[in-house]
């Protein structure tokens, strides 16, 4: 059975489909028919909106670990001059949320009787450590002289995040609260006095104990201004700002074929003005020519004062060109202006993408994209970097895109949390399927402050995102860990998916990313699609080597055992992997791959993670009945109680390392398998210094050569001479290996390919000791 965007709605787990308008909802419905027009240059006029940005230049102290910072803080008078000062993007967690704790958290081995190879395996010098980061109230503040131009205007202070809470002075008044750490949320500010002087005062939590998803997660939570400030000028006839941080403009694809594609466009509008206003909307749809396809006027009627009203408008666009992945990422934009019909002027301007698109999940056969099989495989990303933590800036979030261009993924889970507007807009451009979703993470407290909240971010996810084109999934929630019954967690998930389907009706599936609960059980099984967390041939949670020494392969082939045993007790779920990985250490390596290294301890060596990424893709590749694969992690992250690995605070199953300077081995046998990028790489180039005297080198791997290529055949060279030429085995393998033929001493090593007529080459340089 499948899951789809399309046609009605029937029952849960049969199948999702495009439902009955919302219209029903909306205050003004425009019944005009308006076909499509010829293409033709669109005079869209330019942003009426006005903006300051407000990210240099701010006073910062903290954190307060047991308190609320500074007396008096908020004060227009108070005298921050012995603060420091700091831009934002900023997070007053850099450095402690990212190196456990030094120097206080070494442990001594005290295990007894292990042989040569498991003291190497086994080796856990250090303690987890929890109370690494300093979590407290910090508090910012700036003063801002606003232009005089912005006098009559209205004025929204918006943060693109803080986390956790925000508490919001301007000029020392109280203007705004918020909680939740990732999404964006925008104050009315008319305290703000055009032409003087301001102060804004921001007070900012990540204190421990708060109602607040995520209460505790595999990840360090941030605290501080983590995102862009910006104060934007409206007129008092907008389209509406405060709609929990979204645009006010909604996109609903009603029908797409080949002939047209109808879209209704939903505006939400606003007047502050004293006295009722006759509104008119025009919408403009403009493909990436910039030329118009779509268009229509409507009146919204006259909207009283300081009241809300809606107006939903369909187009029709002929010959639609679809957005259809990474294929082709085809994007219009819709372009919605308010114009005040009495004062004859155009008062507010919003801007969207549209990507005309289908989706659908069949339990069989995967993800389907406008009809056709379309397999999603890719990453999940956490988007913190070193000595920035989550304060990170937009070229970051680009290098992570190039990255996943590089490798080809095609699809992107955001974990665990809302991340930066400019990643949508790269997954839309680019043509990454995106799963994004809420950092309702592990524990769930039953509160209805913590249900309050959670809901609220939900909302704020769907509504701020809801026209990106690259979203195809809801998260709802990830790794409940509770007895299958518990009602709280249960009662959360069911309303979280509720909230969902009422929020974002259509064009979306909702999922969920569940581990260590029954597969088949009520946790597990509340979204439209589910998610599992496999780490089988990873962590075996057991101080006792019998459990890792000579099981590699057992434990790595339990991937393939769980999917089919999930597969045949629930044939109508789509199911798919949500996070898969193990530990790479670059500077540790083993010519053994029988040993599953000890996912706590100290040794995470190259060559068993390269092991485990190959034989889990060839098992995920045999079962086309996984809509989707996400590796943990594209990159390093932080993860400040976690000790094990080479750098205590650091998650190392990422892909790259976590100042995004080194891409391991797997990195390149995932690009060798699903990108067309001429591709070579020698695995273990890191390992120069091979010796035979060394328990954990001295294995079968030791002397052998292995490359990741997506060319035809490779030729090997050491030392000048000519090894040979290996010819891949199959259209889908792409690894290359030469046993026995490293010789003692050392080892210059070239190999070389022919990639779609292109040259390659890698090198490396070996002493065999």
């Amino acid at each position: 059975m499948s899951s789809q965007t399309s046609g009605a709605m029937s029952p849960r787990r049969r199948s999702v489909r495009l439902g009955a308008s919302t219209a029903a909802v909306l205050a003004v419905v425009s019944s005009a028919i308006v076909v499509a027009v010829p293409a033709v240059a669109a005079p869209v006029p330019a942003e009426v909106r006005q903006r300051l940005d407000l990210s240099q230049g701010w006073r910062f102290t903290g954190p307060d670990t047991g308190g609320q910072g500074p007396a008096g803080a908020a004060a227009v008078d108070f005298d921050d001059s012995s603060w420091r000062t700091v831009d934002v993007p900023h997070t007053y967690n850099a450095v402690d949320g990212a190196d456990g704790c030094p120097g206080r958290n070494a442990r001594t081995e005290t295990r007894t009787g292990l042989t040569a190879i498991q003291k190497i395996f086994e080796q856990d010098t250090t303690e987890p450590c929890y109370d690494g980061v300093a979590r407290g109230v910090a508090w910012y503040r700036k003063h801002v002289t606003v232009p005089a131009s912005y006098r009559g205007k209205m004025l929204y202070l918006q943060f693109d995040a803080v986390s956790r809470i925000a508490d919001v002075y301007v000029n020392g008044v109280a203007a705004g609260h918020h909680e939740g750490g990732y999404s964006r949320f925008r104050i009315q500010a008319n305290g703000l006095r055009p032409g003087q002087d301001n102060v804004i005062a921001v007070k900012v939590s990540n204190a421990w104990g708060q109602d607040l998803a995520p209460l505790d997660a595999d990840f360090t939570f941030f605290g501080g201004v983590t995102r862009p400030v910006s104060l934007i000028a409206t007129d008092p006839l907008q389209i509406r700002m405060l709609d929990h941080g979204g645009p006010g403009v909604y996109l609903n694809q009603r029908d797409l074929t080949d002939a047209a594609a109808t879209v209704d466009v939903t505006t939400r509008l606003w007047n502050n003005h004293a006295g009722a206003r006759a509104v008119e909307v025009r919408t403009v749809v403009t493909d990436k020519r910039g030329m118009t396809v779509a268009e229509r006027t409507d009146s919204a009627g006259d909207l009283a004062a300081g009241s809300a009203g809606n107006l939903v408008q369909r187009v029709t666009i002929a010959n639609p060109h679809r957005w259809n992945g990474r294929r082709d990422p085809y994007l219009y934009r819709v372009h919605v202006q308010v114009r005040d019909k009495a004062a004859g002027k155009v008062t507010d301007l919003v801007s969207q993408p549209l990507g005309l698109r289908t989706i659908a999940v069949d339990a069989q056969t995967g993800f389907r994209l406008n009809g056709q099989p379309y397999r999603l495989y890719g990453v999940n990303l956490h988007t913190d970097v070193k000595r920035r933590g989550s304060a990170v800036t937009d070229g970051d979030s680009r290098r992570d895109f190039d990255n996943l261009d590089e490798m080809g993924a095609t699809a992107v889970r955001m974990s665990h949390y809302q991340h930066p507007e400019l990643n949508y807009t790269l997954a839309d451009e680019r043509g990454i399927v995106l799963w994004t979703e809420i950092p309702l993470v592990n524990s769930v407290k039953d509160t209805d402050q913590f249900r309050a909240s959670t809901r609220a971010q939900l909302t704020e996810l769907i509504r701020q995102n809801y026209n990106h084109p690259s979203i195809a999934f809801w998260g709802i929630g990830n790794e409940q860990r509770y007895a299958d019954d518990a009602k709280p967690v249960n009662d959360l998930l069911s309303d979280l998916q509720t909230l969902a389907k009422r929020e974002s009706p259509e064009q979306r599936l909702t999922t969920y990313a569940t581990c260590c609960v029954p597969d088949t059980g009520r946790i597990a099984n509340h979204a439209d699609t589910t998610g599992h967390n496999i780490y089988s041939g990873w962590y075996t949670n057991s101080e006792d080597p019998a459990t890792r020494d000579g099981k590699a392969d057992a434990g790595i082939n339990g991937l393939g055992r769980q999917l089919d045993a999930i597969h045949a007790a629930l044939p109508n779920q789509p199911v798919a992997v949500s996070e898969y990985g193990a530990g790479i250490d670059v500077d540790d390596h083993t010519g053994h791959l029988t040993y599953i290294p000890k996912n706590d301890g100290d040794f995470h060596p190259v060559e068993y993670g390269n092991h485990f990424h190959e034989r889990y893709w060839a098992q995920l590749s045999a079962r086309p009945f996984v809509w989707g694969s996400f590796i943990w992690n594209l990159n390093e992250f932080a993860s400040d109680w976690r000790a094990e690995g080479a750098v205590p605070g650091i998650n190392d199953k990422g892909l790259i390392s976590y100042d995004r300077g080194v891409k391991k081995d797997p990195f390149y046998f995932y690009k060798a398998t699903w990108s067309s990028h001429p591709t070579l790489h020698l695995t273990s180039k890191g390992w120069t210094d091979r010796r035979r005297d060394n328990a954990a080198h001295n294995g079968p791997l030791i002397d052998d050569l292995r490359v990741y290529s997506n060319a035809e055949r490779v030729t090997l060279k050491i030392n000048g001479r000519e090894i040979g030429t290996q010819q891949r085995s199959s259209p889908t393998d792409r690894i290359f290996e030469w046993a026995d033929v490293l010789r003692p001493g050392d080892n210059a090593v070239e190999v070389t390919a022919t990639v779609a007529g292109q040259t390659v080459t890698d090198t490396a340089a070996v002493t065999l000791s």
